[in-house]
């Protein structure tokens, strides 16, 4: 039963975080294409196709946590693959001290910081962790009730909410 828990929370925060980061981004897709090309990581002539490919990887990720069954454990590694994508992009920005905002949860003038670096490594730990209890499992998944399903949720949305403003938080801790 703890593995079906952790299953449901792993896929259920992931649901959540790839929701928040597609429908940002895809309400402004030349926002996030400027985004990535302020990374100077590609030329500038291929943000507008990479942020396509990434907003399509999101969209897939979503897609396979919402159907959930055999496709998890690709939704899982998919997550995974595109969250070390982003890390490493923001590790770069970080290490040439580039001055640029992440925009990875909508609009933001905040620059890139090492806390954006934890939030992507608690994301990743979880597609990881979601992605071996899948296989562990192996689509013996029981079901949960409601009541459990909600209490997920919610454990979940608090989750993504404190991982989200982690640096607002560690700024909220600092002061006292």
């Amino acid at each position: 039963m703890v593995l079906t828990y952790m299953l449901a929370f792993t896929r259920i925060t992931l649901g959540i975080v790839f929701a928040l980061s597609y429908f940002t981004k895809a309400t402004n897709v030349q926002q996030f294409a400027q985004t990535i090309a302020k990374f100077n990581i590609l030329p500038a002539s291929l943000s507008k196709i990479v942020a396509i490919l990434f907003l399509c990887g999101e969209g897939i990720v979503l897609l396979l946590m919402g159907v959930g069954g055999a496709y998890l454990t690709f939704g899982f590694a998919l997550a995974f693959i595109l969250l070390l994508l982003f890390s490493v992009a923001i590790i770069s920005v970080l290490v040439r001290r580039i001055q640029t905002a992440c925009n990875c949860f909508g609009s933001t003038e905040k620059p890139i910081s090492i806390y954006d670096v934890g939030r992507n490594v608690s994301f990743i730990l979880c597609a990881l962790v979601g992605l071996n209890v899948a296989v562990i499992l192996n689509g013996n998944i029981l079901t949960l009730s409601f009541g459990e399903l909600i209490i997920m949720s919610a454990q979940a949305f608090i989750f993504v909410l404190i991982m989200t403003y982690l640096d607002e938080f560690a700024v909220l801790f600092q002061q006292r």
